[in-house]
Order: structure tokens, then C-alpha cells, then sequence
């Protein structure tokens, strides 16, 4: 009666869904929704009705082959094909790829993923991690560095996904390092510390031996992300001990190291730390950092560096023992205190 004579599709559509969920007046609604050139509601009044081939068809002739995937209930490996295959023929490769990824085919979902670009790559690492078929990851693996497709190297950040996802941490801390230094050469210390804290914490979660570069890159890093509260907090000897281990490591941030060699030379001699000062001023005058010095610091630390300090005055510096002997082991450096601060844990 709604639909024949009173024209109420809404009605129609409510008793439909809430009280009469039969195929016939699925049908009978899919209908008048064609007809009104609803395509979308046809295709799923369709669905409703048991009539897939009728929808799948409506779907790819008024391009609503999303809406026919929304909507598809119960479906088969077959069924989840035919939408792959449209959207292959459509060169839209990425949802092709979802589609054959969940009709679990998975060597045409990994092809398709790559070929949709940089977009996709994320979704193929995510698969690889789920389904650990070797022949796959190697393909992935080639194709990343460049073995393989285009040629091209990726971004190794890809590669070290892959690796994690599948549990091999100790190829992922090899590559975790490498990035790191990357980020490093571009001043980006956050994410080279963020990075190499996670493989860290993986590694670590695991019972796995940790990587003694990983380990020292890490601890020179951290140093360096909490430095600027220590100074803040007014803690000068500890700032210029941070700041020593950071300028014995100074290489590790070139885009910084005049400001970092600065802030080491201020702060211990805030600390009255001369050996350290007098440590640091030098490397400054050196003739590649000599002419980038600020001027409000230049005479200060040349002056500095004119008197020479022979006894370092930290041999006293406290040490904790080891969190794993207990065993205080000279200048031996450890992780003292295993708890976080910010995002990473205090050293």
C-alpha cells in the first residue's frame, strides 16, 4: 500500500526493516528505489533480498561498487573476487588489494598493494606481519630495498616495520640504528630517540640481548632529550655531566654542536666543573667551530681556554650500583634507574 498507492517510501522502508524483513518486500522496495534512480538503496534492498548477481550488477554499471561491499552479508571467497576484479579493472589497486587480501589471496593482494604506491605500503606490512608466509616477506623484503619492482630503495623506516611486525627484533635494532643516525644528520632528535626507545622496550620485553650500539646510541640520545629540564631545575652538576657524555659524542649531532659544546662550557662552569670547561672550550675554538660561536660567549670562552685545567675535579661523581649485580663497577655505564620520564626512561 505505501509503495503502490500512498507513495510513502520512508514508511515503506521502516516497516521493511523493523517488522516485515522478508525477501519479497526487500524486493518489492529494491524495485521502487531503481526506478527512482536510488541506486544505492536498491543495491542494499537487494542484498536484503537474497539477489547478489542483480546487485553486484546494478553496482558496476552505476559505479556503487563500495555501497555493494558495505552492504554484503554472508559472503564468500567468490563474492569478495568479484569486487577484487572490478577494482583491479579500474586500476584502483589498493582496494583491489583489500579485497583480494580478504579473500585470502594474498600473493595478488601483496602485488597490488605495491603497484598502488608509497599509500598502500603500510597495508602490506600489516598483512605480511599476519599471515608469516616467507615467500612473501622476501618478495616484500626485495621490493623495499630496492632488489625488486621499480628498483628504487624505500624509505628504510618500511623495512624496519617489517621486520618488527614479524618478531625478528634483531634485524629491526640493526636498521632502528641506522635511521636513528639519519634523523640524527637532520637534527630530527626526538624521532631518533622515539625510535630507538621503542626497539629498546621490544627488545627488552622480549628477554633478547641488547644491542650495545643501540644501547650507547640510546643513552647519548636520552641524555640529550632531558638535559634541557636538568637545567631548567637548576641541577648544574648533573646538566654538565649530561652535557660531557653528550660532547664526547658531539658527532652524533652536527647540526647543534656549537650550541651543545656552548651550553657544556656555560654549564660547568655554573657547576664549577673547570676541568669539563676547559674540556669543551677548546674543542670550540677549533677553527671549523671557532667562528660560529656566539659573541656574548666568544671572550669568555677563549679566555677559558687559555688556562689549563690538569686535574679533573669529578672523580667524586656518584655511581649507583648496577640494577642487575649490584655491583658498582667503576666508570662502567649502566641505565641507573629503569622508570620514565616524559616518554623515555631516566638515566
Amino acid at each position: 500500500m505505501n509503495i503502490n498507492f500512498l507513495d510513502n517510501i520512508e514508511k515503506a522502508k521502516a516497516i521493511l526493516r523493523n517488522r516485515c524483513p522478508t525477501t519479497t518486500c526487500a524486493s518489492m522496495v529494491a524495485s521502487y528505489c531503481e526506478k527512482r534512480g536510488s541506486k544505492k538503496e536498491a543495491i542494499e534492498f537487494l542484498l536484503m533480498a537474497g539477489k547478489k548477481e542483480e546487485a553486484f550488477i546494478l553496482a558496476q554499471s552505476h559505479g556503487e561498487m563500495e555501497t555493494y561491499a558495505q552492504f554484503l552479508q554472508n559472503y564468500t571467497n567468490d563474492d569478495v573476487m568479484k569486487i577484487a576484479q572490478y577494482y583491479e579493472g579500474k586500476s584502483q589497486w589498493g582496494e583491489a588489494a583489500k579485497n583480494y587480501e580478504k579473500a585470502q589471496n594474498h600473493s595478488r593482494a601483496l602485488k597490488l598493494y605495491l603497484q598502488g604506491g608509497e599509500e598502500y605500503y603500510p597495508n602490506a606490512i600489516k598483512m605480511i606481519g599476519t599471515v608469516k608466509n616467507d615467500n612473501l616477506t622476501n618478495i616484500l623484503l626485495d621490493f623495499l630495498m630496492g632488489a625488486g619492482g621499480d628498483g628504487i630503495p624505500k624509505d628504510p623506516l618500511y623495512t624496519y616495520q617489517v621486520y618488527r611486525g614479524l618478531g625478528m627484533l634483531k634485524e629491526a635494532a640493526k636498521i632502528a640504528i641506522t635511521i636513528a643516525e639519519q634523523d640524527q644528520e637532520q637534527g630530527n632528535y626526538k624521532t631518533a630517540h622515539t625510535m630507538l626507545y621503542e626497539t629498546y622496550k621490544d627488545m627488552k620485553d622480549n628477554n633478547l640481548a641488547i644491542n650495545w650500539d643501540l644501547y650507547m646510541k640510546l643513552m647519548v640520545l636520552h641524555s640529550y632529550i632531558i638535559v634541557r629540564r636538568v637545567v631548567k631545575l637548576n641541577e648544574h652538576k648533573d646538566a654538565a655531566r649530561l652535557l660531557n657524555r653528550i660532547c664526547k659524542n658531539i658527532s652524533q649531532f652536527p647540526a647543534h654542536a656549537v650550541n651543545i659544546l656552548t651550553t657544556a662550557v656555560v654549564e660547568a662552569t655554573r657547576a664549577v666543573l673547570k676541568f669539563y670547561a676547559y674540556q669543551w672550550s677548546c674543542v670550540l675554538v677549533r677553527p671549523e667551530y671557532r667562528t660560529q660561536i656566539a659573541e656574548k660567549y666568544k671572550s669568555n670562552i677563549e679566555n677559558i681556554a687559555r688556562k689549563p685545567v690538569k686535574e679533573k675535579e669529578d672523580l667524586d661523581q656518584p655511581k649507583n650500583p648496577c640494577p642487575f649485580c649490584k655491583v658498582i663497577k667503576g666508570k662502567k655505564i649502566v641505565f641507573l634507574r629503569q622508570f620514565f620520564v616524559g616518554n623515555g626512561p631516566r638515566i
